[in-house]
């Protein structure tokens, strides 16, 4: 499942408000780059650029985005990433047994990794 799959999984089944938040950046099948400026469903975007666009990873503000929706999706407030050893993960804090968590954030090499595959889990358990 990719990441927009996910996302608009998430948001369809309610456990997201929206797939694209303020701030967040997104980049066309062109490579042309958009801000949002307010909440928006890709379908109003790809109306407005004629495009339809997907997250961008490397955009710091977006990934912070995508934790915001994670936490919204797994419904727990404390989610967080942490970097280990091993690459980043993500984690509920404080620690709880769940093991939800150890599945959705195994090690990935970057920190949007780690939030894409907590997001990705989340619209499999739907």
């Amino acid at each position: 499942m990719t990441l927009d799959d996910a996302l608009r999984t998430l948001e369809e089944a309610g456990r997201i408000r929206s797939r694209w938040l303020r701030g967040m950046s997104g980049v066309d099948i062109n490579g042309l780059s958009l801000v949002v400026s307010n909440s928006r469903t890709e379908a109003e975007m790809a109306g407005i650029f004629g495009y339809p666009f997907t997250v961008d990873l490397s955009d710091p503000l977006t990934v912070q985005g995508l934790l915001l929706l994670a936490r919204e999706a797994w419904g727990d407030p404390t989610l967080t990433t942490m970097r280990e050893r091993l690459g980043w993960r993500v984690y509920c804090w404080p620690a709880t047994p769940r093991e939800l968590y150890e599945d959705a954030g195994s090690y990935s090499p970057a920190e949007a990794e780690a939030i894409v595959a907590a997001l990705v889990a989340a619209a499999e358990g739907v």
